[in-house]
């Protein structure tokens, strides 16, 4: 990926409520967006989630948000991922924004996802929102 210069993109987040947050990206010369690492997101907090996670490459696109008076470019599809965890984490985003899973989640990895959900939550080792426990808790 050719780059050009750095710029901020919205993704889409759950932090107790429904928002959407400017993270910092590369441009590719081919049209795509490649987050960059920051301090937004903590792969310790399963409570402030992002549909997508630093180092995925995603496609954007102008859409307005809030309360209908900001256009922004919001990442929308996901290109390519080196998140190992990356179903894992696009389960937990799903589930707590109330969308369908999405097709990149393979229906084979629901039923560990779901397992390690419940053994985060039941161990107290990572806390989750009721709807990802009642999920995890329905896959068994």
């Amino acid at each position: 990926m050719t780059v050009r210069a750095e710029q901020k993109l919205y993704v889409r987040s759950v932090d107790g409520v429904r928002c959407f947050v400017p993270l910092p990206v590369s441009v590719g010369t081919d049209g795509t967006f490649h987050l960059l690492p920051n301090t937004e997101f903590d792969p310790e907090d399963a409570i402030t989630l992002f549909e997508f996670l630093p180092g995925d490459d995603v496609r954007a696109e102008h859409q307005v948000i809030g309360d209908g008076r900001e256009s922004v470019l919001l990442a929308t599809t996901l290109v390519q991922s080196a998140s190992r965890d990356r179903a894992y984490w696009a389960v937990l985003f799903a589930v707590a924004w109330g969308v369908p899973l999405p097709s990149s989640v393979e229906a084979d990895e629901l039923p560990g996802i779901a397992a390690r959900i419940r053994a985060e939550n039941e161990s107290g080792l990572r806390s989750h929102y009721p709807s990802v426990v009642e999920w995890a808790r329905k896959q068994a």
